[in-house]
């Protein structure tokens, strides 16, 4: 019994030997995988590579790839620490300005802005993360934001102070404006005659008295001379009258 298992066994372990060298050898024959020739074999008079050629070509561009990401790597890991040094003085320059251009002081001041090339932010020599060179002078700008927030306040007040004395001045106008022209008493709501009204009426008054002694002087002058020639023979009858007492004074003192 067994002999007979251990007869099965080396069959079937036969077998299974039989089949894989089977297979090995008609993939030999076919060659469906070149693992390296003497010669390498050919398609269409193009020789293949075999699969040991193709692994080599393809850990060497691995290798290649590699040492170029590394090399590439490691320049941007040095340009990311020079950028993180420039930041930081870069920082410091931008501060400053702007702190410059928000409540600097004094006379004389002078502002720039950076300069463009061709349309692109020129730069300090030296690299690329380099402060922008800032030379550009603006013109008119002599205060900084803070001086001009001042003067901008000292322009509200004097507006604001013209805006009231305008205001009174208006106010004041409408005030003459009602004398002259007249109006309505604000709590009675009565009319009340204004400055030219009472010249108008003046003026009828005056225009009416004019006629009236101009009617009158037609009227008076003819007894203005009668009273005139009276007046005459008044004075002539008093002198007349005073001689004569004279005389009859005279009379009696010599008698």
């Amino acid at each position: 019994m067994n002999m007979n298992n251990l007869g099965k066994a080396l069959v079937m372990i036969n077998l299974a030997l039989s089949v894989v060298a089977l297979t090995w050898a008609a993939g030999l024959f076919l060659q469906f995988r070149d693992f390296g020739w003497a010669e390498p074999r050919l398609e269409i008079d193009k020789r293949v590579a075999s699969e040991y050629d193709k692994r080599v070509v393809a850990y060497n561009q691995a290798k290649e790839s590699a040492t170029g990401t590394l090399d590439k790597m490691n320049t941007l890991v040095a340009e990311l620490h020079t950028a993180r040094t420039k930041f930081a003085e870069n920082q410091l320059i931008y501060r400053a300005e702007l702190e410059r251009l928000y409540s600097g002081v004094g006379k004389g001041l002078v502002f720039k802005r950076p300069r463009f090339k061709g349309g692109t932010l020129e730069l300090l020599k030296g690299g690329r993360y380099n402060p922008p060179v800032i030379d550009d002078v603006i013109d008119g700008i002599t205060k900084s934001y803070k001086g001009y927030k001042v003067d901008l306040a000292d322009v509200e007040t004097k507006i604001k102070t013209e805006i009231k004395t305008g205001e009174d001045w208006t106010a004041k106008h409408a005030i003459i404006s009602k004398v002259l022209n007249g109006g309505k008493d604000d709590k009675t709501g009565d009319p009340y005659p204004g400055l030219y009204d009472l010249i108008e009426e003046e003026k009828r008054a005056q225009d009416e008295a004019k006629k009236e002694l101009d009617y009158l002087e037609k009227i008076w002058a003819p007894v203005l001379q009668e009273a005139e020639i009276f007046i005459q023979r008044r004075v002539r009858l008093e002198k007349t009258l005073r001689d004569l007492r004279e005389s009859r004074m005279g009379k009696k003192a010599k008698s």
